[in-house]
């Protein structure tokens, strides 16, 4: 196996990732209709805003073969508690890019520069449908 040390990486962003921890997380968790759904969003403070990587699996396909992918929304909302069945959603504080699904699987990083670390420390990440059924969350918590 080859191992790629810090001096070899050329990429801003990869350069940002070699030995750091993230200022924040999210262990994501599915609601009761969806147990299976498990993950973590992690998030890293960088001088172009928040660095966000999310990791998930045991999404719903469907009918989907496994090489077609399915879209699900991806937000983080104000003051939704978490819990196994939501009730209402109160006030959208930041829409990311949509995670994309293959195969019950998906892993997606980005870039957002209209928030700080500070601003997500517990509020509730939630993943939904495309009809907009919230399938499941995670509360953002400091690892510091």
């Amino acid at each position: 196996m080859t191992v790629i040390t810090k001096t070899q990486i050329n990429s801003p962003y990869l350069n940002l990732l070699c030995d750091r921890q993230p200022f924040a997380r999210a262990d994501i968790c599915g609601c009761l209709k969806y147990p299976d759904i498990n993950g973590t969003s992690e998030f890293y403070a960088t001088p172009m805003g928040v660095l966000v990587i999310t990791e998930v699996s045991g999404l719903p396909s469907g009918d989907r073969a496994w090489n077609e992918c399915q879209i699900f929304g991806f937000y983080i909302n104000e003051d939704v508690e978490n819990s196994k069945c939501f009730q209402k959603l109160s006030r959208i504080s930041s829409i990311f890019p949509p995670l994309f699904c293959q195969g019950g699987y998906a892993w997606s990083s980005h870039i957002t520069d209209g928030l700080y670390i500070s601003e997500l420390i517990g509020k509730t990440l939630i993943i939904d449908d495309s009809a907009g059924e919230q399938i499941a969350f995670g509360t953002v918590c400091s690892t510091k």
